[in-house]
């Protein structure tokens, strides 16, 4: 376990290494933007994939429209679309092994929506 100037955590265990820290992580793919406007609560790196999380309070909605758009600017598809009353899951799905596939959750809770992007590689 090591930690960096910048806050981040590395932590390294049978050739696998996970860095998590509060802002994005280093391998975020230049087309999966960060919301605009939000606040980053966490950033990891998990091999070749990781996750985003941060606060908004804009709408579900606005959210899931906005990755939406990259995800089609970027060919790749809505595999599936699931919300509850609180809480909104979409699944991606690129056609090529080339892309990454990834996985965004909302839950809203006190006025603000908690958001998720997991992203890694075609397994």
């Amino acid at each position: 376990v090591s930690t960096n100037s910048q806050g981040d955590v590395t932590v390294s265990n049978n050739g696998t290494t996970i860095t998590a820290g509060k802002r994005p992580p280093a391998n975020l793919p230049s087309w999966l933007k960060v919301y605009p406007g939000a606040t980053v609560t966490t950033g990891a790196v998990l091999g070749q994939g990781g996750m985003l999380g941060f606060d908004t309070t804009d709408s579900p909605d606005k959210i899931v429209a906005f990755y939406n758009d990259i995800a089609k600017a970027n060919g790749i598809a809505v595999n599936t679309d699931a919300a509850t009353e609180s809480s909104r899951a979409v699944d991606y799905r690129a056609p090529a092994p080339s892309k990454l596939n990834f996985v965004l959750t909302v839950a809203s809770e006190g006025g603000k929506n908690h958001v998720a992007i997991l992203y890694g590689p075609q397994s």
